[in-house]
């Protein structure tokens, strides 16, 4: 029971650092492109 708990709290931080990862590269492709849109 206590390694289950355990289990699944490794695999939500997993998530969460992998749903981190997503939203930085996003927000980056974000900025390059209004960042190539004000000087392209």
């Amino acid at each position: 029971m206590r390694r289950g708990r355990i289990l699944q709290f490794e695999q939500f931080t997993v998530a969460l650092k992998f749903t981190e990862l997503v939203l930085k590269t996003i927000i980056k492709k974000k900025a390059s492109e209004s960042t190539i849109k004000k000087f392209g």
